[in-house]
């Protein structure tokens, strides 16, 4: 009770800056996030992190739309200018609509002719990744590790992509598994000795700058 959601902040929107196509998408895009993260529950804890590399390690994700520790405490100080206790609900509603509208603002420059690709790479940008290959020079969002969790966010919004946006992601992948084929090549080359297979490897680098 009294709290401003992400649904309502984006109801507010400016006309004139975000279309009502793009504001019914939003407003879908954050009520999936915060039914598959927490089935909207402010209380939510996350499972432990337990992967020594991850900058995340031995951490557990916050709330409704699950924030880890660390980005808490930066958005803390970076839009409400101090260290707001956690799991403050008001406050989570506050970080998960800023950093929506950063990285959607982001990707309606970079996909600017598809609403499909700007929702897809949102969602593997808030599941802190995703990747995106060229074709005929323009960029193409891709699955990588976060399929599960982006199809299952635009499954959940009911959006689907056009065919030729499928068939564009789908020659998109196709490259980028084919680069990857070459990479592990060059890495196994990197490990034999001989001039030859230093040469490949040099000109297999060269090819994945390309």
């Amino acid at each position: 009770p009294g709290v401003k959601t992400v649904a309502k902040m984006i109801e507010e929107l400016p006309e004139d800056k975000y279309s009502k196509k793009e504001r019914e998408l939003l407003r879908k895009f954050a009520l999936a996030v915060s039914k598959i993260e927490s089935d909207h529950n402010y209380a939510c804890l996350g499972p432990r992190i337990e992967k020594p590399k991850s900058g995340h390690y031995q951490t557990r994700a916050l709330g409704r739309y699950q924030i880890m520790p660390r980005e808490w405490l930066k958005w803390s100080d970076e839009w409400l200018g101090g260290r707001v206790p956690a799991p403050d609900p008001q406050a989570q509603e506050y970080f998960a609509f800023k950093k929506f509208m950063a990285n959607y603002d982001e990707f309606k420059k970079t996909y600017s002719d598809s609403l499909y690709f700007r929702f897809f790479a949102l969602a593997t940008r808030w599941s802190g990744g995703g990747i995106t290959e060229m074709v005929d020079g323009k960029p193409v969002p891709l699955m990588h590790e976060e399929v599960d969790y982006a199809g299952k966010i635009l499954r959940a919004m009911a959006f689907k992509p056009t065919t030729d946006e499928r068939a564009i992601q789908l020659q998109a992948e196709a490259e980028f598994m084919a680069k990857k084929g070459v990479m592990r090549t060059a890495k196994r080359l990197a490990g034999k000795t001989g001039h030859a297979a230093k040469r490949a490897g040099k000109a297999i680098g060269r090819w994945l700058k390309d």
